[in-house]
């Protein structure tokens, strides 16, 4: 359904405004008959996936070719499960990718490329960027829409769907996106126990669309041995300071540094505690992620303050979490050789002394 532009005008709907639907057809269609690179940051997840689905059909309706590019592995169960029941194709990053086929690229639920994508995508005019968290600098794109006041991408694009009255024209391809968005929402809101208003708008409109059986199965999805071997290997090497918890991975593959944020959720559980770090060895990094309920600590400002090394363009959160990455270098240096175990002591030190000694907890 090539160049269809058609605004549904019913203002008891969502969102109740039509100037950035509007604003982003006119944006693209520069891009008609030409392709556009989605690309994601990051191992992606349920928002992201869901997200640049939704971006693709949109962008396919108005005739516009595009691909959804990725660097990091899908490893979370119910990713590779999303993936694999609604027939969704991403491509994994490799040495020799295309890029000259692409005349723009797309971010979603990201605002910024992976740095290993830095260098091929410098020259190449940012098209769109759609993100539901904090702004990170000057953002330069033919489009922007950054909306705090959601609990997921995903819902703004249900919301541009829902304008475009477009699922109810793609038959039996709107099934897996509005069954993808529907995922991105329910995770990234915690099964909508946060969600807000809108989310709530966006899942009933889904609804109609959507495959709930498909929905429950991809969300009961079982923890892999590994997940459940690192989750064990966090809870064991844990110090707890008051109600804050720190936890130690070890060294994570990278197809299984999902595991990580995982840990992080579970751990977050134990009573008498608000605040969980899990951090791993993942490649040339140190992957953390932060959880808390806290009424004081602010995650980016905490992660901010306390690890001055974090990666520029490496961070995301919101609220309530926060995940991000130390470069490894440095501490390679001081270990010998390639001892895994003397690099994950190395690393161990340098955590709890930010920890430890700049917040002044006591150990517990």
């Amino acid at each position: 359904m090539v160049n269809k532009f058609y605004l549904c005008r019913d203002e008891s709907i969502m969102g109740k405004d039509l100037e950035k639907v509007s604003e982003l057809h006119e944006k693209m269609m520069p891009y008609s008959g030409q392709k556009i690179l989605i690309v994601l940051r990051g191992a992606p997840d349920a928002d992201s996936i869901a997200a640049a689905l939704a971006h693709q059909a949109i962008l396919n309706s108005w005739g516009i070719g595009s691909t959804i590019l990725h660097v990091e592995a899908v490893s979370h169960q119910e990713n590779l499960a999303l993936l694999k029941l609604l027939g969704i194709e991403l491509v994994q990053y490799r040495p020799g990718f295309p890029f000259g086929e692409y005349k723009a690229i797309s971010l979603v639920d990201s605002q910024r490329p992976d740095i290993a994508l830095a260098e091929a995508l410098k020259n190449m005019p940012v098209a769109s960027i759609v993100d539901h968290h904090d702004q990170f600098g000057v953002l330069k794109a033919d489009f922007i829409d950054i909306r705090k006041n959601v609990g997921s991408t995903a819902t703004i694009y249900a919301e541009y769907l829902q304008r475009l009255d477009l699922l109810a024209t793609l038959e039996e391809e709107s099934m897996p996106i509005a069954t993808a968005l529907m995922h991105g929402i329910r995770v990234d809101t915690k099964d909508l126990i946060v969600a807000q208003e809108s989310d709530y708008l966006a899942m009933a409109y889904l609804r109609r669309y959507a495959d709930v059986e498909l929905l429950e199965k991809i969300s009961q999805q079982n923890l892999s041995p590994t997940t459940m071997d690192i989750i064990f290997q966090a809870y064991q090497r844990k110090d707890i300071y008051g109600s804050f918890l720190l936890a130690a991975a070890g060294v994570v593959r990278r197809e299984d540094r999902d595991a990580i944020p995982q840990a992080a959720d579970f751990l977050l559980k134990r009573a008498g505690i608000d605040t969980v770090m899990v951090y791993g060895i993942v490649g040339e990094y140190i992957d953390c992620s932060l959880r808390t309920n806290s009424d004081v600590i602010q995650p980016e400002k905490f992660i901010q303050d306390t690890f001055p090394d974090v990666v520029m363009g490496e961070y995301g959160g919101r609220f309530d979490q926060g995940g991000f990455r130390l470069p490894l270098g440095i501490f390679k240096a001081l270990a010998s050789g390639d001892d895994k175990e003397a690099l994950s002591m190395v690393v161990d030190r340098y955590i709890k002394k930010q920890i430890a000694t700049k917040f002044g907890f006591e150990k517990g």
